[in-house]
């Protein structure tokens, strides 16, 4: 079974400001000691994926709520993507309701940093 270092593990932790609520080190080793050796499918670990293509009227708004279907939210890693490029000032928060991710802007009351047909992902937990 392979194994991730604590030096490594530490420096991802450290590396990764994407990431909101999440040591992205220790999620990687929790993820391999949980996998099963035999199959290779991950056990013990609750999540969800989605991504949206952003309206036009979305691209006005103050913020893009996205509904995960998990019952809380205890970490997540968004992107937001351009023609495929990063576009990284978007803001990603937990949402006020239980089990929602909010896409916002930095500035309050400002319209988000996104435009028409943006790609919105997130991987949640």
């Amino acid at each position: 079974m392979t194994t991730i270092s604590a030096a490594n593990k530490k420096k991802l932790n450290r590396s990764m400001r994407s990431a909101t609520n999440v040591q992205l080190g220790t999620v990687i080793s929790d993820l391999i000691t949980s996998a099963s050796s035999v199959t290779g499918t991950i056990a013990k670990v609750a999540g969800a994926s989605g991504s949206h293509v952003v309206t036009s009227a979305e691209a006005s708004a103050s913020r893009v709520v996205f509904a995960t279907g998990l019952a809380t939210v205890t970490g997540f890693v968004p992107s937001s993507l351009r023609s495929g490029s990063p576009v990284i000032r978007a803001n990603f928060v937990s949402g006020s309701v239980a089990g929602t991710i909010v896409a916002m802007s930095a500035t309050a009351g400002s319209p988000l940093p996104l435009a028409e047909n943006d790609v919105l992902s997130y991987i949640a937990w």
